[in-house]
């Protein structure tokens, strides 16, 4: 049984959870090992629990749950940087290597479109590790690479890209059919 809903403040340590290993199966060889080893758990739920807390207009943090265990999550708010005005970003959205090709990825995808469009935007971007192999997942789902960009990680400079939806309703009009037809 698989369902989302809005993350909790109890959600922190399993979100937290989640990061920490989809960080280091996805960033293996692209961000530094000491740091991917380094991940705490316990900082990165002090970090959720804050985050739970000071959810402001326009933001939210959505939990992907397989029966009763989150095995995924995403969280969006208004776009950072230079984009134009009602333009939401999708901040993260990591699901458990075993948990992949379920449909998960594509339902918080569509849930956070939802969250933003009924905050007004009409625009999203989200920035994608141009290594990460998720990428290919986001072109799937009708995101345009328009910037590329270089971000310091770590003392790594890691070249990310922006993809871009330029019409939340067309987009979320189109993972509802994609999802109609593939059963997930």
């Amino acid at each position: 049984m698989i369902r989302l809903r809005p993350g909790a403040l109890a959600d922190a340590q399993s979100i937290a959870e989640v990061q920490v290993a989809t960080w280091r199966d996805t960033y293996g060889g692209v961000l530094p090992t000491d740091m991917l080893v380094n991940m705490s758990i316990e900082r990165h739920t002090t970090y959720w629990q804050a985050a739970l807390l000071r959810q402001r207009a326009g933001e939210c943090i959505t939990v992907a749950l397989v029966y009763y265990t989150i095995v995924g999550y995403g969280s969006a708010g208004p776009a950072r940087g230079r984009f134009p005005v009602a333009t939401g970003e999708v901040q993260t959205l990591y699901v458990l290597h075993d948990f992949q090709e379920l449909g998960l990825g594509r339902a918080l995808l569509r849930a956070l479109f939802a969250s933003l469009l009924r905050d007004g935007m009409r625009r999203a971007v989200i920035w994608v590790v141009a290594q990460n192999h998720s990428r290919f997942f986001y072109e799937a789902m009708g995101g345009i690479g328009r910037t590329i960009r270089t971000e310091q990680l770590w003392k790594t400079n890691v070249a990310t890209i922006g993809y871009e939806w330029d019409n939340l309703d067309a987009a979320i009009h189109a993972l509802d059919a994609r999802m109609a037809r593939t059963g997930r």
